[in-house]
């Protein structure tokens, strides 16, 4: 069907040609069926024109080849309408035509000669030439006429003239003019020839110069050519008609399918007008078209309306459809096709081709068939190392390729339904890279991406950069661009655009991290700011390398020329956050380093940060402060709000002893005297202290409301002083301090503070003659709320705790709740002592560490005491110091103390009298509880009493149950019954009910001795306690022996 050329070398692959040859090679041979027909129909007289419809590529010119070779005795004349589309179709038909005639190896005319001639007059041109002619003076003429007028001027004035330099000039100024003209020539033409030719030449022109006659002329030609009417065509093609006789002649009009829409309507109507309209024996008409092509070219505009066809079937008597060759039968085409370009192809590699050819070329033809492989042949004579697979992947997909080759490569989206073949295949890239910047495939993806690797990287191109990194080479130059690159800030940006689906490993990734780590560390940031590539930085390094280069960064903001407090807390603010965010542990505020600024610049910072301010470090010099502070207006108080953030860091003595100098002037000025106490209130020590005098106060208070703040504060100066406040003055604020008014309490509490100290304050509340109920309200408010931060001697408040809690109304915990907000006193033992019971009594249930340190204080005084000092405290159980062993519930009885105990038991016994005896029992019940040992005491206690013989009933009823318990009295049984068991004990209830609760170590000891004992108690058994008593012993009343 198509011929193909053979190039030279059998081993390089072979182009088609495009030519038809004429043949079905298909197997349905549809096409030569279609001939067959075709010929009879054209043989008959009936049929002049015939359409071939079929799409582009489907073989019509084969088909009309085809036709060419079986019909031997028709001539076949094949007009190209599109290689004549700029041109004039009936003159270029016509011309072409003839010349088809006149040709020597055609015999269809007889008459050559005479459409020769016609021929050369169809293709001259007419010409009108006008010539006009305008007189012009030549140079020559013009010194003709003026030598005329000069020679006689000259002659007539040269007479008079004496022989001189000057006639001499004037006379042969002519042949000056001459020579001058010949030199200038001379040496135009001197340089080009030898001496002899360019003097030669020159003399010529210097005498064509006096050429005395010269005329201009101007022609203008028209050129006119003509084209053939509709009725010369007529005419035309009739004598060509009649001329060929009895031969006959087959017009073909071809490539109607690649005409554009315009042109095709202008051809289609003279082919209509001549051929269809008008009938020639002996001229028959072939046109192949595309009817799809033809629909469009007559579709008007957006009409939905078809009249194509109506066209179709008005020009042409008959229409034949030649359809493309069946998927079997392209096959084969293809096959034959590409052996015959690759003689020596790989059968595998034609397999991937065919496969490819046929996902990606759903209409096939063989045209298509033809110019796909000349296509790929061509591509293989440049690359030849390219697999044939790849090439045809490149061929079928050029234009999605090249129009954006990175993103083609790497999504792949044009391989469509052939993804799964070649996407992930590792030399897909490399070779579609290289056919699409035609370079050699083994360092392709290096050559074309290194660059655009870099540029992405520079310029911030996110989705370029990204693209590239799903290429195959992408981890192998990554490292070495990175490596070429100065500036830092745009590629980490850039970097960090990264997604998962990156074709570099993470530990590979995170060495190049490190590398520009290393590489910017020491580079000063340009800017003053926390930038965006220093941040990304920190979330790419280990911890130890996030701590150095933030200290870098820290370190280029302080260097900074740009260096401004307000905007560096800003920054170090946004570094925090930023370090929380990702969870990165360090602490910026632990890297800052002091910086001192101008005091100006200071205050800005403290305003804008306030109590923050102390955490990036920026100190200024307090002299400097100070004195900018004291220059500063005393007109808008509130610029000095921002003091109470610096007063505790910054000694600002010397501002505010000018404002404290400042105030007694202005004290008749109450908008100037609450704006300076109010600076002292955040600026100085409290308390500040008090620089009105008494009358001043007054004279204050007396231009002040309620409404006024300052009306307090007064009224709190007026508190402050309590006592020593003028007595000429203290009538007039009688009102208030007696007044029992919550709300002014509240108020006056919250700035007492300022003017006395906490201590003072309770301290005067009780040297006040005149209670005050303001006072005491003040007081308790103000140990009810933390309302300052104030100083007071807790020893000495403690030393007058239960006056203070007295006069004020003051509940004791709530006291002691307050005092223990200050720092725990260092307690004296000795002095402590002294301290009231009611502040003990208060402390030993409170949980406060005062309160417990107070008490381990005393505990520690009582456990230092020797025998001599406890049996002193012991002597007189109702003093305050033994009263408050019982307070603090002391335990810690050391072996002093038990001696103490041991010796007033035995004074006890001798004179028989019981010291305190409720306390006594207390104190007695103590020492059981801490338990220790009393057998020896009352072993003793129980031999005085044998030996003193001072046992009594109230002694029995105090001791009894100790000595039966601790005193072994069975073991002096007689002594026992002789001299503490007497039978008066049986007469006392109380004694009685001890004996009782003791009957068995009493029965026991009457085994030993007792007689008179037991005698006493038969004598008594009328009693029904002691018959109880009595029975419990094993006594029976009357019987002496029992």
């Amino acid at each position: 069907m198509w011929q193909t050329l053979i190039m030279k070398n059998s081993d390089e692959p072979n182009f088609l040609s495009n030519v038809p040859l004429g043949e079905d090679l298909f197997e349905g041979k549809s096409q030569e069926k279609i001939a067959i027909v075709l010929e009879k129909v054209l043989t008959r007289d009936k049929f002049h024109i015939v359409g071939i419809d079929g799409g582009w590529g489907t073989g019509k010119s084969n088909l009309v080849s085809m036709l060419s070779k079986r019909m031997k005795n028709h001539s076949f004349f094949i007009y190209d309408v599109w290689g004549h589309q700029e041109d004039d179709q009936r003159r270029s038909i016509l011309v072409e035509l003839t010349e088809h005639l006149c040709k020597d190896e055609n015999k269809l005319i007889e008459d050559k000669e005479k459409w020769k001639g016609k021929y050369k007059r169809l293709l001259s041109k007419e010409k009108e030439v006008t010539t006009i002619n305008r007189p012009s003076l030549s140079i020559g003429f013009i010194l003709s006429l003026f030598l005329i007028v000069y020679v006689p001027s000259v002659t007539a004035f040269a007479k008079d003239m004496s022989l001189s330099l000057l006639k001499f000039v004037v006379v042969l100024f002519p042949l000056f003019l001459i020579l001058l003209i010949f030199i200038w020539k001379w040496i135009q033409h001197w340089s080009r020839n030898n001496f002899k030719t360019a003097a030669r030449m020159a003399l010529q022109e210097t005498f064509q110069v006096y050429q005395n006659k010269q005329v201009d002329e101007t022609k203008i030609e028209t050129i006119a050519e003509s084209d053939p009417s509709v009725s010369d065509f007529k005419q035309w093609m009739g004598a060509i008609d009649s001329d060929l006789g009895k031969k006959k002649l087959i017009l073909v009009f071809d490539n109607f399918d690649r005409l554009p829409k315009k042109n095709i309507l202008s051809i289609w109507s003279s082919i209509h007008i001549f051929f269809s309209e008008v009938k020639y024996d002996n001229i028959k008409v072939i046109v192949p078209f595309d009817r799809a092509h033809i629909k469009n070219a007559f579709k008007e505009g957006s009409s939905t309306e078809d009249y194509a066809n109506d066209y179709i079937n008005k020009t042409f008597d008959l229409v034949y459809r030649v359809s493309p060759p069946i998927m079997s039968d392209w096959k084969i085409f293809f096959k034959n096709c590409w052996d015959k370009a690759f003689a020596n192809g790989d059968e595998e590699e034609y397999l991937k081709v065919e496969q490819i050819y046929e996902v990606f070329r759903p209409s096939i033809t063989p045209r298509e068939i033809i110019a796909f492989i000349n296509e790929v042949v061509s591509i293989r004579l440049l690359e030849p190392g390219v697999p044939d697979r790849y090439i045809a992947l490149f061929v079928l997909n050029k234009e999605a390729i090249l129009k954006d080759p990175l993103a083609a490569i790497v999504t792949a989206e044009f391989l469509s339904g052939l993804s799964y073949l070649y996407k992930d295949e590792e030399d897909f890239q490399k070779y579609i890279t290289a056919l699409s910047y035609q370079i050699n495939p083994e360092n392709s993806l290096e050559v074309v991406y290194r660059k655009q690797l870099k540029e992405s990287l520079v310029n911030g191109e996110e989705k370029q950069f990204k693209t590239i990194s799903n290429t195959n080479i992408f981890d192998k130059i990554l490292s070495t661009v990175i490596g070429e690159i100065e500036n830092y800030e745009v590629p980490i940006a850039t970097l960090n655009a990264l997604d998962e689906s990156k074709k570099i490993s993470d530990v590979h990734l995170a060495g190049i991290w490190q590398n520009i780590y290393f590489k910017v560390l020491k580079i000063p940031s340009k800017q003053f700011e926390f930038e965006k590539h220093q941040w990304i930085l920190l979330t790419k390094i280990n911890s130890v390398q996030q701590t150095i280069y933030l200290k870098s960064i820290l370190s280029g903001l302080y260097s900074h020329e740009s260096f401004e407090s307000v905007k560096f807390s800003a920054l170090i603010t946004t570094i925090a956050q930023f370090l929380e965010h990702y969870k990165i542990e360090i602490d910026v505020y632990e890297l800052l380093k002091e910086r001192q600024v101008p005091a100006a610049e200071f205050i800005n910072l403290v305003k804008n940060q306030t109590s923050d301010y102390g955490k990036f470090s920026i100190i200024c010099d307090p002299e400097q402060l100070n004195n900018l502070l004291i220059g500063t207006p005393l007109t808008d108080f509130e610029e000095f709000d921002f003091l109470q953030y610096i007063s505790k860091d910054y000694d600002l003595k010397h501002f505010n002893a000018f404002i404290t100098e400042e105030i007694p002037g202005n004290y008749n000025q109450p908008k100037n005297l609450a704006g300076m106490l109010e600076i002292l209130k955040v600026s100085a020590d409290s308390p500040f202290g008090i620089s009105l005098s008494d009358d001043q106060i007054y004279s204050a208070f007396s231009t002040t409301t309620e409404k006024d703040d300052l009306y307090y504060d007064l009224l709190a100066m007026r508190v402050a002083k309590a006592q020593s406040f003028s007595s000429s003055y203290a009538t007039y604020f009688a009102a208030q301090m007696s007044a029992d008014d919550d709300e002014v309490a509240e108020k006056v509490a919250t700035v007492v503070e300022y003017y006395t100290s906490y201590g003072n304050l309770l301290e005067n509340s009780i040297e006040l003659i005149t209670p005050s109920l303001l006072y005491e309200s003040v007081v308790r408010k103000v140990v009810q709320n933390d309302y300052n931060t104030n100083s007071a001697n807790v020893l000495d408040l403690l030393e007058i705790f239960e006056q203070i809690c007295s006069t004020n109304k003051l509940d004791p915990k709530t006291f002691l709740d307050d005092l223990s907000r200050w720092q725990l006193p260092q307690f004296n033992p000795e002095k402590i002592i002294t301290y009231p019971n009611y502040y003990f009594e208060h402390a030993i249930g409170h949980s406060s560490e005062l309160a417990k340190a107070s008490i381990e204080t005393v505990k520690k005084y009582y456990d230092g005491l020797d025998t001599v000092q406890w049996k002193a405290l012991f002597a007189d159980l109702t003093a305050k110091n033994a009263e408050l062993l019982f307070i603090i519930r002391y335990d810690n009885w050391n072996s002093f103390a038990l001696d103490a105990f041991k010796e007033i038991l035995i004074d006890t016994a001798s004179t028989g009298v019981i010291n305190t005896g409720q306390r006594m029992q207390r104190l007695i019940e103590s020492l059981i509880h801490s338990g220790k040992d009393l057998s020896g005491a009352f072993k003793d206690f129980r031999d005085e009493l044998i030996d003193k013989r001072t046992i009594s009933a109230e002694l029995f009823r105090f001791f009894g149950q100790l000595l039966f318990s601790y005193a072994g009295l069975n073991e002096r049984s007689a002594d026992v019954f002789r001299t503490i068991l007497k039978s008066m004990l049986l007469d006392d209830a109380d004694c009685l009910h001890i004996l009782v609760s003791n009957s068995e170590l009493i029965k026991q000891m009457l085994t030993q001795q007792g007689n008179d004992f037991a005698e006493a108690v038969r004598d008594r058994m009328e009693n029904e306690e002691i018959s109880i008593f009595g029975h419990n012993l094993g006594l029976r009343k009357g019987r002496a022996d029992d």
